[in-house]
């Protein structure tokens, strides 16, 4: 009778110890998750004119307007219109104007004025000496944003005399050819 009950009582502690580690080793699992795909957009900026003669490249990237002169000490090339659009899926920001102006006559190019306005707007943006147009503070230069699918246009004026200084002497005979590069970020 001692054996049945040791046995019984052995067997009891057994299975204590076993239901003591079963559960001591049992853990409930589970998880979450999130997830998000992130596409980046693409950048194509486009720049046009309507103005007579203007050609513009296949990619759109570059606009020639037509050539002008020869002129005397005083002209206006009256304005021009040329637009830029965010062709983009993404909105872009202007961050800089670069101007260059490649010339045959120093004194030509720096006696050059330009007057840039924005369509609808009475007061130019900017109407100055095209060497001094790049330094400029104007918020056109600076930076403006475009949003993807939107258009900018600017009308863009030169010109010597009138209410500014003629060209000088020097200035004959010389081909000054202006040239705006918008850069974009987006």
């Amino acid at each position: 009778a001692y054996s049945r009950k040791f046995l019984t009582v052995g067997a009891l502690g057994v299975a204590a110890f076993a239901l003591i580690g079963a559960g001591a080793t049992a853990t409930f699992s589970d998880s979450a998750r999130a997830t998000q795909a992130i596409t980046a957009g693409t950048m194509n900026m486009t720049i046009d004119s309507q103005e007579p003669g203007a050609l513009q490249t296949t990619d759109g990237k570059t606009v020639t307007l037509k050539a002008y002169g020869p002129v005397g000490s005083e002209f206006t090339t009256g304005p021009q219109k040329v637009t830029v659009t965010n062709d983009s899926n993404i909105d872009a920001k202007m961050v800089r104007l670069e101007v260059t102006a490649p010339t045959s006559n120093a004194e030509l190019r720096d006696s050059l004025y330009v007057k840039i306005q924005s369509p609808g707007v009475r007061s130019p943006l900017y109407d100055g000496r095209l060497v001094e147009l790049q330094s400029s503070v104007s918020q056109f230069i600076t930076g403006q944003p475009l949003a993807h699918g939107e258009s900018m246009s600017a009308i863009v004026t030169f010109y010597a005399g009138d209410t500014k200084p003629s060209l000088p002497n020097g200035a004959q005979g010389g081909v000054v050819v202006p040239t705006f590069t918008v850069h974009y970020t987006g």
